[in-house]
């Protein structure tokens, strides 16, 4: 074989295992990691630190003429005796079968909503449901979604590392999760939608008590949008 065929099999080779990987990892676009939270560390539950948090890329991702787009970040919560993966088992979706990462790639291909990135992380823990609060005895929940997470996801995605490109939601304790992060944290959180949200009592004033963060949220330029259904 003369040297010019050897380089030309080369390229070849090398073109097509390009394609594979890049094929691949399109089709690898729901991913599943193990996130690290300092806030969980000893708590007397004995809950595991590690937590497991699916996320999911948007169509294109990994698409060279994509690679310094960065994506706004949406955080979405689960509820009581849930976990993380319900989002994308179908569960959640009427008994239809729905996966978020389905219902959101057509979505995004029908531009009804843009191109973003999914973060579910588990919030289980030995009594079925963390709340998303701070406690001396389950562990800095609040913070492990605030802090810890935030910070995981912003170093190895290509995110918007503001709260103009960070929205937080959640169903049931889940909406009870964005609304109580969201409002504690409104230097990290642009936008909190609260679907059927468990707690709290909004006619006892949770939102008044709160409006000196969200009128801080709404200061430098920027509107912290809150809505509760």
């Amino acid at each position: 074989m003369t040297k010019k065929y050897l380089i030309q099999l080369v390229l070849i080779i090398v073109f097509s295992a390009s394609r594979l990987f890049a094929q691949a990892a399109e089709e690898n676009r729901l991913i599943t990691v193990k996130v690290h939270s300092s806030a969980l560390e000893g708590n007397l539950l004995g809950d595991s630190p590690d937590r497991n948090v699916n996320i999911y890329l948007p169509p294109g991702y990994y698409d060279e003429e994509n690679s310094e787009k960065q994506y706004p970040v949406i955080y979405l919560l689960h509820g009581y005796d849930a976990d993380y993966d319900l989002w994308t088992s179908g569960k959640y979706w009427l008994g239809k079968g729905w996966s978020i990462a389905d219902v959101s790639d057509y979505l995004i291909e029908d531009e009804t909503i843009q191109p973003m990135i999914i973060v579910m992380p588990s919030a289980k823990n030995r009594y079925s449901g963390s709340w998303y609060i701070n406690s001396k005895v389950t562990g800095g929940w609040e913070d492990f979604i605030a802090i810890d997470l935030i910070a995981e996801v912003d170093k190895n995605y290509r995110t918007i590392r503001s709260p103009s490109g960070r929205g937080i939601t959640g169903h049931s304790m889940g909406g009870f999760g964005a609304l109580w992060i969201g409002l504690n944290n409104p230097d990290e959180f642009g936008a909190i939608y609260a679907m059927s949200a468990a707690e709290p009592d909004l006619s006892n004033g949770f939102l008044e008590l709160h409006k000196e963060r969200m009128l801080k949220a709404s200061t430098n330029d920027r509107t912290c949008l809150v809505r509760y259904t």
